[in-house]
């Protein structure tokens, strides 16, 4: 099942920066948070924090195709912080 990751930074981490679905829980590869934030357009830095919620979305309810697929298979939604998601 699709899971939902929050993106913050370390130096204010109380601010939202985005939020992202991807379609396989589990870690995040150096590699695909390089490719989400290009996708985001914030630039790549350890001050960025890609975090688990407890959260999963429903596949039919994202309502369009992934921003991008890694060769792994593993898809990406991407949102801004004031987007809303299909979460339930």
């Amino acid at each position: 099942m699709p899971h939902v990751f929050t993106i913050r930074r370390l130096s204010d981490p109380t601010r939202l920066v985005a939020k992202f679905i991807a379609s396989d829980p589990g870690d995040i590869s150096n590699e695909e948070k390089e490719r989400i934030a290009f996708y985001l357009r914030l630039t790549p830095s350890p001050d960025l924090l890609f975090e688990p919620t407890s959260y999963s979305a429903n596949r039919n309810l994202i309502g369009r195709e992934p921003d991008f697929r890694m060769q792994s298979g593993r898809e990406f939604w991407l949102y801004r912080e004031h987007e809303q998601l299909p979460i339930f």
